[in-house]
């Protein structure tokens, strides 16, 4: 009777650690993110990636806060894969980038997720992590009353899909609100970013550094100051839609973009800013905008190359502004 007693606790301790100790295979085991005051880069490390026919997939969250307490000044969200190697160990890092970040110390938190997607695009969710980061960061910030905003995301031009090699523009408006502010200087360091979903579902985003308004490129500057006369409420450069004014910036989507592969853009882009006056004299509406003229039919365009002959196309490089943010 005893023994009978002892084998059948023996089957039932069995059978609870089996059921106690589930596999360990397909998981994540760090997400470590290293914040600036201009970007953040995420590295990714998983082990016993050993399923087959599938992709990795680790969907994040990075979230900035101010130290001392109050709302995000960067919420980040993205993907990407993981490709292990013949012992199922992988690592991957992705940056995003930001315009300048307030002076001020911040805080980074959030989350990554392990995925799994199949041959037919189903997803499994596998695990998920908090974000480790080493601690607190400062940023000096600018001088005259900087500070940090961003618009969007605001998806003005529809669903694109965008290709390898495509030209996208940005751009931007402003104007001040009361026409009783003394004279100033006012800078500017601007990007839009441009989120593309890739059609293993990763995301990787296209961003635009935003300089002097008119010239090709942007001038290669990252950084523009106005001079702005009193009571000036008029709009800078311009809210003229297609005027080449209106676009201070445009990069290529690379050749590596989705592997060479086309990917979507249908959540619109992100326009983000610090900006400065010298001295500080009052508030100021933006609006912003982005065209990718392949994605519309329209031909590789660069809406800052004043030499394009289509350029001057309101239906080639004339854009939506977003909707209108008075900067706090």
């Amino acid at each position: 009777m005893i023994r009978k007693q002892l084998l059948l606790g023996g089957i039932v301790f069995a059978l609870v650690a089996m059921f106690a100790s589930p596999s360990m295979a397909n998981h994540i085991d760090s997400a470590n993110v290293t914040p600036t005051c201009t970007s953040v880069t995420l590295t990714v490390s998983g082990s016993e990636l050993t399923d087959t026919g599938v992709t990795f997939v680790v969907n994040y969250e990075i979230i900035i806060t101010p130290s001392g307490g109050g709302a995000a000044v960067q919420d980040i969200t993205g993907s990407l894969n993981l490709s292990p190697d013949a012992s199922g160990n992988a690592t991957a890092t992705i940056t995003n980038t930001f315009a300048s970040l307030a002076a001020g110390t911040y805080m980074v938190s959030g989350s990554a997720t392990l995925t799994e997607v199949d041959g037919s695009g189903n997803v499994t969710t596998l695990n998920t992590l908090p974000l480790s980061s080493s601690g607190t960061f400062s940023c000096g910030g600018t001088t005259g009353g900087g500070k940090s905003f961003s618009i969007g995301p605001s998806s003005m031009e529809g669903d694109l899909r965008i290709a390898p090699g495509d030209w996208i523009s940005g751009g931007y408006n402003f104007k001040f609100t009361s026409g009783s502010h003394a004279a100033t200087m006012y800078s500017v360091t601007a990007t839009v970013t441009v989120p593309v979903t890739c059609p293993d579902s990763s995301i990787q985003n296209i961003i635009i550094p935003l300089g002097a308004p008119g010239q090709l490129n942007g001038g290669g500057v990252t950084t523009f100051t106005y001079s702005i006369p009193a009571g000036d409420t008029s709009n800078h450069a311009t809210n003229n839609q297609n005027s080449i004014l209106a676009w201070e910036g445009a990069v290529q989507a690379p050749a590596s973009l989705c592997g060479g592969q086309v990917g979507r853009n249908q959540k619109g882009a992100i326009f983000n800013t610090t900006v400065s006056q010298s001295p500080q004299v009052g508030l100021v509406d933006w609006q912003f905008h982005y065209r990718d003229p392949n994605a519309k039919g329209k031909g590789n365009v660069n809406c800052t190359d004043a030499s394009d002959p289509k350029r001057n196309d309101a239906a080639t490089c004339g854009a939506s502004w977003s909707q209108t943010l008075r900067d706090p």
